[in-house]
């Protein structure tokens, strides 16, 4: 019996002597690859991420990097265009609005920047209007025509008083215009990746200033002022400011792109 007990405590011994000598090759394979990764992602190239990450650098600016001002610079336009900016509502047309905040006036002042960020650019830009005055759209439209611009991009606010909840940008062109869609797509994406606002969509519609008009024109509706968080974004000075250098972007990515 004596003698059993000692080939079965044998037994058990090396069988532990295994296991254990399994568990250190295992831990010592684990460490081993995980060198080897490490010394991969350190030394060789990363290829497509790093051009990705450079193209996005070009385009949008970090938070950090922020100011109230139109000191960013935006990639120079590659051939001479002009456009026309247009401040939605003004004078006796407030537009849609949040407490004592009206549409007309957060409108003008991205438009003015706009303007700034388009004409650092190399972009020949005129305003709709330059102060709270009235101006028909079909006047709007007939502004732009008549000056021979070669794009038109009008800004608005949103509201949805039954729908508080609902937040975000939307871009229009009109409808089968196959340019107005490109532009809406790319200033869409811009303002939707320096601004971080809900993806509303790019949708058709028949706007009378983006129907009248002769050139590729797109109607941006930068947030709702019934959302309450829409509408402290808009009435914020630096927010303002990121709208505005997105809808610059995206108008200059398409000049670009076109002259390619």
């Amino acid at each position: 019996m004596s003698r059993k007990r000692t080939v079965r405590k044998r037994g058990k011994r090396l069988l532990l002597a295994y296991v254990l000598r399994g568990l250190v090759i295992g831990a010592l394979l684990v460490v081993v690859l995980a060198l080897i990764f490490a010394l991969k992602a350190q030394f060789l190239p990363q290829g497509n991420a790093d051009d990705k990450e450079e193209t996005k650098e070009a385009w949008v600016k970090q938070d950090s990097e922020w100011q109230t001002d139109a000191s960013q610079q935006l990639p120079k336009v590659t051939k001479k265009v002009s456009v026309m900016v247009d401040a939605g509502h003004g004078g006796k047309d407030p537009g849609t609005s949040s407490g004592t905040a009206d549409e007309k006036d957060i409108t003008l002042k991205i438009a003015k920047l706009v303007k700034a960020y388009l004409e650092g650019a190399g972009v020949t830009v005129i305003l709709s209007r330059e102060d709270d005055t009235f101006i028909d759209k079909y006047e709007r439209a007939e502004l732009a025509n008549n000056a021979g611009v070669d794009l038109f991009v009008s800004v608005h606010c949103n509201y949805l008083e039954e729908r508080t909840d609902i937040s975000g940008v939307e871009t229009y062109y009109m409808e089968n215009s196959a340019s107005g869609e490109r532009l809406a797509t790319m200033v869409h994406n811009q303002i939707l990746a320096i601004t971080d606002a809900n993806d509303m969509h790019v949708r058709e519609n028949d706007y009378v200033v983006i129907r009248e008009t002769d050139m590729p024109a797109v109607l941006v509706e930068t947030g709702y002022l019934s959302n309450r968080q829409d509408a402290g974004k808009l009435t914020d000075s630096e927010y303002q400011s990121k709208m505005a250098y997105g809808i610059a972007a995206g108008m200059i990515e398409y000049i670009n792109r076109e002259s390619e």
